[in-house]
């Protein structure tokens, strides 16, 4: 087997979906496969399925050594983020409202080691109208205002993680489509409770939060994708998140309700790109595939991710350091006539999107 063919099969193997691999891999690929792990932040993911290898299978001492520190690393950063995520939820029932998680901590309850999947912050959706929420922001974090999103805001809430609020969850630089993405939020934006992994092993104060249905996370989580395929760039991590969420259960009419939405919403030929991108990759059961496999924007897609790493931060394409607010747009203008055949409209809309979202900034105060 070659190296990269090593890496998804064992990436198989960590999701659950393929037993370990019958090879025995070179030091030489072992160091390949680490490097590849760590570009597509797959670390601790991938660990799981190291664990499995038999010991002539294994790595070399040296970086099995480095492997499970960064596993350790992984787990207790998970555990940090489990306990904020509780708490965060928390801070907004104290006050009223319900609060949703969105990706992260949510996501990794998917996965068949939940602790192994490598975190991010701590995003969250209270459930109320955006002035009020506003209010309540100015209120508690008042220098926080400044920088604001047209969706989210970054607020001060941990020292140590992160924190995203988000007045919509995601949003489409069409208008139409926004509009039907938020038809659809109101049809199936219902959450539901869940417990996190405990934040230290053996602590008894569960980690309870809400999280999003499947019906919903099936849309918000391609679209989710999509946007950092077309602004940062896709990483691997995306598309492991959208597989464990398919492999959790869809059936014939949750199939046909997830394509049908994905077309109305302009990302119809994504979701064919990703489940073949999914099939080639992870090998996602055909009973699993929310639409047919589109070849043609599945390998634009793989070529993507291959290239550009977790984020696109490998990306040739990728945000310079220093870059100016108007060498990032010209930049982002480029990169997403790339992309016009896989969403036209959305392609389209985004210069307009972007010129309105500028003059909403400036009209409200959010920059100078």
């Amino acid at each position: 087997m070659t190296t990269p063919e090593i890496f998804f099969a064992l990436l198989r193997c960590a999701l659950g979906s393929a037993p370990p691999p019958a090879v025995r891999p070179t030091p030489e690929q072992w160091a390949a496969l680490y490097d590849m792990a760590r570009r597509q932040a797959v670390v601790g993911v991938m660990f799981a399925a190291v664990e499995r290898m038999p010991a002539e299978a294994a790595p070399p001492r040296r970086l099995l050594v480095q492997w499970v520190a960064d596993a350790g690393r992984i787990r207790a950063l998970n555990r940090l983020l489990n306990r904020r995520s509780a708490e965060a939820t928390a801070w907004f029932a104290a006050r009223g409202l319900s609060a949703t998680l969105l990706k992260g901590q949510g996501n990794a309850l998917l996965y068949p080691t939940p602790l192994l999947r490598t975190p991010g912050d701590v995003d969250i959706w209270p459930r109320t109208d955006r002035r009020t929420l506003s209010r309540l922001l100015n209120k508690a974090f008042p220098s926080s205002r400044r920088g604001e999103l047209f969706h989210t805001r970054t607020v001060p809430l941990f020292a140590d993680v992160e924190t995203e609020v988000h007045y919509v969850p995601t949003w489409f630089n069409s208008p139409l489509h926004h509009r039907r993405w938020l038809q659809f939020v109101d049809a199936h934006g219902a959450s539901q409770r869940a417990q996190l992994p405990n934040a230290t092993e053996g602590e008894a104060a569960p980690c309870i939060v809400e999280v999003p249905s499947r019906a919903f996370n099936r849309i918000f989580l391609l679209h989710h994708a999509y946007r950092h395929l077309v602004g940062e760039g896709i990483g691997l991590r995306q598309l492991m998140d959208y597989h464990c969420l398919l492999r959790s259960g869809l059936s014939p009419d949750e199939r046909e309700q997830t394509a049908r939405t994905a077309r109305r919403l302009g990302l119809g030929r994504f979701l064919g790109a990703i489940t073949y991108a999914l099939r080639e990759t992870l090998g996602l059961e055909e009973r699993f595939w929310p639409a047919p496999p589109n070849t043609e924007m599945g390998r634009f897609v793989l070529r993507e991710m291959v290239s550009g790493g977790n984020f696109g931060q490998h990306h040739p394409q990728a945000a310079r350091q220093g870059e100016t607010a108007a060498g990032h747009l010209r930049r982002t203008l480029r990169r997403s006539v790339r992309f016009v055949g896989m969403s036209p409209r959305e392609v389209a809309c985004y210069p307009l999107f972007k010129a309105w979202h500028f003059a909403w900034r400036m009209a409200t105060g959010r920059i100078g």
